[in-house]
């Protein structure tokens, strides 16, 4: 063995008389051929006798082979993330900052070796588009010689335009001086643009998160913060990420230092570059500034590093007043006012002066200390609204919440701050614009005083805002927001009973989830449901985020008086509340419905009246893309006169060809809404889904749609109501005439010419039938349904409720829970009432109409069809309607048909108004062949008695 390696751990032992054991690795040359291994030699003392040393020798060769191939790899895969790994060295002589070195890596980017690109910054044209935005770099590093530089080197991010291929590359640029030569910097470059895909592709699965958890303070940081790190929009030319966050708090506290890093970022920001700044980072920047020279600082420094953490701030001549939002004004107040005042005494009493100027309200907050995090104190409208031009109050302010009440009204009034910094005092100026709905009294968005709002939210910040906004509008003082806890939730119903007076109106949040676990706690309309069984005669509005045309079908069929958005402005949020107090929805079908469904003689339909407080205002505050003009003129291209289904498909067609998706899908869905059979409804789900899929041209569609046209026009005729006015005439009137009721009377039989064998394709609107329907009978309706959904139950409650105008307390519609899937048969029968009681057997009454789902998921049983319920029930003496509604294709429509037990198959998604003709034409043929067979002769005469008149009439059943 090597003695140098023995005595050198020998040597250690001597040396650390208190070490019991000491290892060391030796590099031994062993045999003839001189492979040099690598052994571990470890020397311990006896635990018996302290003079003697114990040496154990181990090989080591295997494992540095092992760890030399692991860092080797580790190289490799860095090399291979880094993709592109640009070496510069930036040297200055004589004022001129030269490119002396790249690296070979250099040449896979330019195409050509490194030393062609040597002396002139220029030469990079042949990679980069915008070569100005490379002398940034140099200047940064001249700006850093002097300067200490941050641990592991000065960031910046920038994001380039390929030259040949143009699309966005971004470099993450690391510069560092060199050890050996202070007037050089190393910068080295990293291609991150797969990146920064990743990175933005996790953002938007946390948001996704943070939304499904209602995380607010993850949204806003995602939302705001996070992700506009990542964004690069087309204008932008460059991003410069870490400026500032990198530097010290020892610079930031030096003015002047201050002031020439903004006057350089100003410089930058003129030319595109967005500064991203974290909030503490803004903060701290903010108290050391401030902190060290309150008389020297300016507030458009401030504002210039405030706003550019929301990237929405643009380079102006005169930015000292700024539009702000609650946060960033929270911000700024907080760190400035509270720093700078903190031991600024009591020399100037803290007050708030109201002003009101020619068109704008002023709230003036004069040296008040730090704003506290609590509800606005309310400002009586009354104080308010005496203000003129000119006047001045003044609010004693001694609690501090004078800041506050400011950042407040900015945020629900939409109004701007100014900050005035004096020697010895702060002003906060809040310009309210006059014609504000609490100054300017317009009659159309007056709120009536004394209003009692009772709010139901599990959000902390929706509550804050309710309360606030109730404070402002005068509302009585009994109003408040409820949902701080589980039990307010719960128990919410009991409360709004045990009020003073009822309440005026009652807001409910969609979703209600359990505010400390998140858990799902109740659903907004099933609160409703309860207020209205509980007697509550209150408008009551729900609230969601976004909604649909189907979800506020469910919200009315429940008993809510209209829906709102939960985003507004105290103006917006007033103008709806007075909406929906003068709303009145059975007062006829609203202007946006009347533009979307032209129904011209059709009866106003129960979507038409369920949305009736569905203005053009609301959607616009659910969907900003809202475009009813356009859509509007695309919808109804060609005129009257043109043939409305093919020109409606021509144009989603144009649209889609023309990369407007949106577009396309908003026209196929306008036709699904406006469609009022089956026939012109499967033509826009199959339009939809061809458009979806392949883009053809309108030629082409039109040829698809009449193939489709061909083929419903042989699947049944009486659905067929998109052929020609003339021709739907003819073959409805047929049908009727032999299947019709005496009831029901129709044009005389000599002016109705035969209908033809075959009918051509559509060729323009349809129109009502000419035959006229009574009235229902003096004995109301009973109409019983079964659906395991949610939405189509509801949407059952409305049609029967809306259109046959059947009797709602012995009505109803089951499926919900396994006792009333078990028991339906029973309720059709009139045995089980609606509420599943028995019902004694002089007062048991069957239903009239029964509306079945064609696939039921019944609970704890096999899967049931509508046509095996109607066998059953036509088992258990059942006379009445049955109805079947399904989704599946035309074919298998018509074998539902074949059931005998069926009176009416309908497609789920038509026209209600169509579903309400088609129930009563099988009810009067009901009611009729009941009657006949009571007593024919009588029936039989009565025939003859009409026949004279020319009419037609039945004589018979031709079922």
């Amino acid at each position: 063995a090597d003695e140098a390696g023995g005595g050198g751990c020998g040597g250690g032992i001597g040396r650390g008389v208190r070490q019991s054991r000491v290892s060391e690795e030796c590099a031994l040359k062993m045999g003839t051929d001189g492979q040099e291994l690598l052994f571990e030699l470890t020397l311990e003392r006896d635990a018996a006798d302290s003079s003697v040393l114990l040496v154990y020798a181990r090989s080591a060769t295997r494992q540095c082979v092992v760890a030399q191939t692991a860092h080797r790899s580790q190289q490799i895969v860095r090399a291979f993330e880094a993709s592109v790994d640009l070496v510069r060295i930036c040297e200055r002589r004589n004022g001129i900052v030269r490119w002396i070195f790249a690296s070979e890596s250099f040449k896979t980017v330019l195409g050509h070796e490194p030393a062609s690109i040597m002396g002139n910054i220029s030469e990079l044209s042949h990679l980069f588009r915008d070569v100005e935005r490379l002398e940034t770099l140099p200047r940064l590093a001249e700006e850093y010689r002097h300067k200490p530089y941050p641990d592991g080197g000065l960031i910046v991010e920038y994001p380039f335009k390929h030259a040949k291929g143009g699309r966005l590359m971004w470099f993450e640029h690391k510069m560092c001086p060199l050890p050996d030569n202070p007037d050089c910097v190393s910068i080295i470059s990293r291609d991150i643009s797969d990146r920064r895909k990743k990175q933005k592709l996790e953002v938007r699965f946390a948001v996704l998160e943070a939304e499904r958890r209602r995380d607010d303070a993850a949204m806003y940081f995602l939302t705001h913060e996070l992700e506009n790190r990542l964004e690069a929009s087309s204008d932008l030319t460059a991003g410069v990420r870490g400026l500032i966050e990198m530097e010290s708090p020892t610079m930031l506290a030096e003015g002047t230092q201050l002031g020439r890093v903004l006057d350089d970022l100003d410089r930058q920001l003129q030319r595109g570059l967005r500064i991203c700044l974290s909030r503490s980072t803004a903060l701290q920047l903010l108290h050391d500034q401030y902190t060290v020279s309150p008389s020297s600082f300016q507030l458009r420094d401030v504002m210039r590093v405030v706003c550019g953490t929301r990237l929405e701030w643009k380079v102006a001549p005169d930015i000292s007043t700024v539009q702000l939002d609650e946060n960033l004004l929270l911000l700024v107040l907080e760190s400035l006012v509270s720093n700078a005042f903190a031991h600024s005494g009591d020399a100037f009493p803290p007050h708030v002066s109201v002003r009101a100027a020619a068109d704008e309200l002023h709230f003036v907050v004069v040296n008040a200390p730090g704003p506290q995090h609590a509800k606005l104190r309310s400002l009586k409208g009354n104080s308010i609204d005496a203000l003129s031009p000119g006047d001045l109050v003044i609010l004693k302010d001694p609690s501090g919440r004078g800041l506050a009440i400011a950042s407040k009204c900015a945020t629900l009034l939409n109004g701007r701050v100014e900050l005035r910094f004096k020697e010895d005092s702060v002003e906060a100026l809040l310009a309210i614009p006059f014609s504000s709905a609490l100054i300017h009294n317009n009659a159309s968005v007056s709120v009536p005083p004394d209003l009692l709002i009772i709010s139901l939210d599990d959000d902390t910040t929706v509550r804050v805002r309710d309360t606030n906004a109730f404070a402002l509008l005068g509302a009585n003082a009994a109003s408040c927001a409820l949902g701080e806890t589980a039990a307010q939730i719960t128990d919410f119903v009991s409360l709004v009973l045990e009020l003073p007076r009822p309440p005026d109106v009652i807001l409910i949040s969609q979703h209600l989830e359990n505010p400390r676990t998140w858990a799902p706690l109740r659903e907004g309309p099933d609160v409703v449901r309860e207020l209205r069984k509980a007697g509550v005669k209150a408008k009551i509005a729900i609230r969601a985020a976004s909604t649909s045309t189907a979800e506020v079908l469910s919200f009315r069929a429940a008993g809510a008086d209209g829906v709102l958005p939960k985003a507004l402005s105290l103006e917006a949020f007033s103008s709806h509340l007075v909406k929906l107090l003068n709303n009145n929805h059975k007062d006829g079908s609203s202007r946006s419905d009347r533009s979307f469904e032209q129904n011209t003689s059709e009866s106003p339909s129960v979507s038409r009246t369920s949305l009736s407080v569905i203005d053009e205002e609301i959607l616009r505050s659910f969907d900003p893309d809202f475009r009813k003009d356009t859509l509007q003129q695309l919808f109804d291209k060609g005129g009257s006169g043109g043939s409305s289904l093919h020109e409606r498909v021509s144009a989603a067609c144009e649209a889609r060809r023309n990369g407007d998706k949106s577009v396309a899908r908003r026209i196929i869905r306008m036709m699904q809404r406006s469609a009022r059979s089956i026939g012109l409804l499967a033509i826009a789900k199959y339009a939809d889904k061809a458009l979806h899929e392949h883009c053809f041209s309108p030629v082409e569609m039109r040829r698809r749609i009449d193939e489709t046209l061909d083929i419903l026009h042989a699947s049944r005729l009486f659905e067929a109501d998109w052929l020609a006015d003339d021709e739907v005439k003819q073959q409805l009137l047929a049908r009727s005439s032999s299947s019709s009721s005496p009831r029901f009377t129709t044009a005389p039989a000599a002016s109705r010419p035969r209908p033809p064998l075959r009918s051509s394709r559509a060729r323009g609107p349809s129109n009502e039938l000419s035959f006229t329907l009574k009235k229902s009978p003096p004995r109301p309706l009973i109409a019983v349904g079964l659906d395991d959904g949610v939405l189509p139950r509801d949407l059952l409650h409305c049609f029967f409720a809306n259109k046959l105008e059947a009797d709602i307390e012995r009505s109803c519609v089951l499926g919900a829970t396994e006792e009333e899937q078990k028991a339906f048969v029973a309720v059709a029968c009139g045995r089980l009432d609606a509420r599943l009681r028995p019902v004694p057997p002089a007062e048991q009454r069957a239903a009239d109409i029964v509306v079945l789902d064609q696939n039921i998921d019944l609970v704890d049983r096999p899967h049931l069809y509508g046509t095996d319920i109607a066998d059953e029930l036509r088992a258990n003496g059942f006379l009445g309607v049955i109805c079947i509604l399904s989704a599946a294709s035309p074919g298998e429509m018509t074998s539902i048909r074949a059931n005998p037990g069926v009176d009416v198959v309908f497609s789920k998604g038509g026209s209600f108004s169509v579903l309400n003709s088609e129930l009563r034409c099988a009810l009067a043929i009901r009611q009729y062949i009941a009657m006949r067979e009571k007593s024919p002769e009588t029936m039989g005469r009565a025939a003859a008695t009409h026949s004279g008149d020319g009419e037609a009439v039945i004589l018979g059943d031709d079922r």
